[in-house]
């Protein structure tokens, strides 16, 4: 049990803020909305390596399940966009 570690974990996975601006009486545009979006923000855990929410080896078989073999974590992503409605 040397090298068992508490895999506890809470994740900020996903969070969008958007914006809907109003058209009244355009001809051009019926909708739009401008955003920004983050996944995988971040994580709070006690987990000395790089990510708790591993199974790197992966598969069926339950003595290999959740070894960590040192994979990178899920990367953070940042979008900004807008959508529009003609």
């Amino acid at each position: 049990d040397r090298f068992v570690y508490d895999g506890s974990y809470m994740r900020f996975k996903n969070l969008e803020l958007g914006y809907d601006i109003p058209f009244k009486g355009s001809h051009t545009f019926k909708k739009a909305r401008v955003y920004v979006s983050g996944q995988n923000l971040f994580t709070i855990t006690s987990y000395p390596f790089w990510d708790p929410d591993i199974n790197s080896e992966g598969g069926g078989n339950s003595l290999i399940q959740g070894v960590d073999a040192g994979n990178y974590p899920s990367a953070r992503t940042y979008t900004v966009g807008c959508r529009l409605g003609f």
